[in-house]
């Protein structure tokens, strides 16, 4: 919505549907119905679509209505995927753009609020955990404000983790620096 885009949701539940409408307050399109229905798509044209994010709590319904949803060329797809296996054959077989999990979103979560606290950082200057190479290296993006006490000491008089690798700094104006 902040980008201007129009957002529809589909709900199968009644009383789910109605309590979105009355809780998103109108920002978006809330549609009573089944959201694996073709014909329903087709009248909400999913051809026009910009993306399409299925979200139901089957793993395999979300792959089909991806994969049918990727068949308009403009639409960006995302589906909820929690099983690793379908989720690693999901992105393999190029079904879907992205994939999301509710399970490594929720740890991602946890794991960035437990990063913040041993670095005694706010909880918001951390922008972004990344999980990497099946979840044994974690790649950590975040803001360094000021009047942090490491600020302009040099990288090698700090005090770093045994094993951590400093890949690079991006500067605000989007000049890389390598320590």
């Amino acid at each position: 919505l902040s980008s201007g885009n129009d957002v529809a949701v589909i709900e199968e539940n009644l009383a789910t549907a109605d309590r979105l409408s009355v809780a998103l307050q109108g920002r978006y399109l809330v549609i009573h119905g089944d959201g694996a229905d073709s014909e329903l798509l087709s009248e909400e044209r999913i051809s026009e679509m910009d993306a399409f994010v299925p979200l139901t709590g089957l793993d395999e319904t979300n792959i089909i209505l991806a994969m049918y949803a990727s068949q308009f060329a403009n639409c960006k797809v995302v589906a909820k995927i929690n099983r690793p296996s379908f989720a690693d054959l999901a992105n393999e077989k190029g079904l879907v753009d992205s994939v999301v999990s509710t399970a490594a979103v929720t740890s991602e979560i946890i794991a960035r609020y437990v990063r913040a606290m041993q670095n005694s950082f706010d909880s918001d200057n951390i922008k972004t955990l990344h999980r990497l190479v099946g979840g044994r290296v974690e790649a950590l993006e975040f803001n360094v404000g000021p009047g942090l006490p490491f600020i302009g000491v040099p990288l090698k008089d700090l005090n770093l983790r045994e094993g951590m690798l400093v890949a690079g700094i991006v500067r605000q104006n989007g000049a890389p620096v390598i320590p």
